[in-house]
């Protein structure tokens, strides 16, 4: 491959961009050479963070090419989510997406549902639903999964997880979980991180 560049608008802070680094897989702060020029490394992803400034101009996601965007990380309370996600449904190699504390309901599943390669995905404080998680078309492909507190039985999308489904990490919180949730949750054979706050269970 070869090192991509990018020319930003005058109005946006280019440090709403990083890139994961191809050797180390750590994230690296973007920097810009000869003015407003982005560089991008050979073998290497952007993360944008979706700030107000980025969302005042929307447009600029159509200077980057198909496979240059991996994460999305919107900030809290912004306007014009699902706008944003309908932009950014080209990106072919997205695979996170960090839409937390969001005003968000199950719509919002017509434009995830978009991203074929999608494996971290955090809706933690929105106004999803379960049956709405429930609908996701990568769920059983998913690394890692945040949520609640929801509306409805989470049963709902955890017993939709393919017996040998991909699923490392699983946050829920601020849902009460029945005995049919707990033991879906317990058939997956490659959860890492179990984080259930606030679900009405006695550890002790």
């Amino acid at each position: 491959g070869k090192t991509r560049a990018y020319l930003l608008p005058a109005d946006v802070p280019f440090g709403q961009f990083s890139y994961l680094s191809p050797g180390t897989g750590s994230t690296v702060p973007a920097s810009l050479k000869h003015g407003r020029l982005m560089e991008l490394p050979a073998g290497s992803y952007l993360n944008l963070l979706a700030s107000p400034e980025v969302m005042a101009v929307p447009e600029l996601l159509n200077g980057f090419d198909s496979r240059a965007i991996a994460y999305l990380h919107v900030s809290k309370q912004t306007t014009g989510v699902k706008r944003l996600l309908d932009l950014c449904s080209r990106f072919t190699e997205m695979v996170g997406l960090d839409l937390q504390r969001n005003d968000l309901d199950d719509g919002v599943f017509e434009y995830i549902n978009k991203f074929d390669k999608l494996r971290f995905l955090n809706l933690h404080q929105t106004r999803v639903t379960a049956s709405g998680v429930s609908t996701l078309r990568q769920l059983s492909s998913l690394l890692l999964l945040q949520v609640g507190p929801i509306e409805g039985d989470c049963f709902e999308f955890l017993s939709k997880l393919a017996p040998r489904a991909t699923l490392a990490c699983l946050e829920i919180e601020g849902n009460l979980l029945s005995d049919q949730s707990l033991a879906a949750i317990a058939r997956q054979p490659n959860l890492v991180t179990l984080n259930l706050r606030r679900c009405g269970i006695n550890t002790s």
